[in-house]
């Protein structure tokens, strides 16, 4: 185990799982034009011929665009990560307003349509000051976007480090200022070279900026310490006290058009329909 050098840190904050979608006005008829058999090399195949009814188009689309606006307005003040929405811990009372914005906009909706019906469900968890595996988590996503950030310039793909530099800048949220200065060093960088890149266009031979890659290298490498040991901050700001009832650790269904997902042993919210 290697030793510890400087302590890496995340602001504490809280995991949210965001589960919206449309139900009703839609319905799936299956047809059966295979029956299960095993074909060549064992294996099982059936098909299946699937139509899809809308009976209000109109109101389908209105539900949509409901549904898109209640999810951004959660999104917004979220960090994206790959293991769900970040919300840093001064954003928890702006997070419960949005929650409580997009639940009413659901409602107002509900209230007036004939056939769609949607909903917007949230539950999190809090990232706490010493949950390490937390602090591991983020760390080891920074890592590696900044390796993609790293490949994408070796291999010359714009979009590759522009996209990694963009989910890197999200995830950096969660991280105190001191990591965040050197991360947004390596993201500086990567975007400036793949500026470069896109200007040359499809110049032959394009020399790579080796400097480039090496000090996005000295900034992935600051977190690896992360694997052995992480200490997590105190947090900056005191969240919102909301009365929660009991924890529910069933998963909801998804239906429709619907995203739907469940931190274990997260905390339903309930701010009414």
């Amino acid at each position: 185990m290697s030793a510890i050098t400087e302590a890496r840190v995340v602001r504490p904050g809280l995991l949210v799982s965001l589960g919206t979608g449309v139900k009703g006005n839609t319905r799936y008829y299956k047809e059966l034009l295979e029956a299960p058999h095993e074909s060549d090399g064992g294996v099982l195949r059936s098909k299946w011929n699937t139509t899809k009814v809308v009976f209000d188009p109109d109101e389908q689309e209105r539900a949509e665009k409901v549904r898109r606006k209640a999810r951004s307005l959660i999104e917004g003040v979220c960090a994206y990560s790959a293991f769900g929405l970040l919300c840093p811990e001064e954003n928890a009372e702006l997070l419960m307003e949005r929650i409580r914005d997009a639940r009413q906009l659901a409602k107002d909706f509900n209230d007036e349509a004939s056939l769609a019906h949607v909903r917007v469900d949230v539950i999190f968890g809090r990232i706490a000051q010493d949950d390490v595996e937390a602090v591991r988590a983020i760390a080891g996503e920074l890592r590696d976007l900044m390796r993609d950030m790293q490949t994408g310039i070796a291999e010359l793909d714009v979009k590759k480090v522009r996209a990694a530099a963009d989910k890197a800048t999200n995830v950096a949220k969660m991280v105190p200022e001191a990591s965040r200065e050197r991360l947004a060093d390596a993201i500086k960088v990567a975007r400036r070279e793949a500026t470069r890149i896109k200007k040359a266009g499809a110049t032959v031979g394009m020399a790579i900026d080796r400097a480039v890659i090496e000090r996005i290298e000295r900034s992935r490498t600051a977190f690896l310490d992360l694997e052995n040991e992480a200490v997590a901050a105190a947090p900056q700001a005191v969240g919102v006290a909301i009365d929660m009832g009991p924890i529910d650790f069933a998963r909801k269904d998804t239906e429709d058009t619907g995203e739907a997902g469940l931190y274990p042993g997260g905390m339903p919210l309930d701010l009414g329909a």
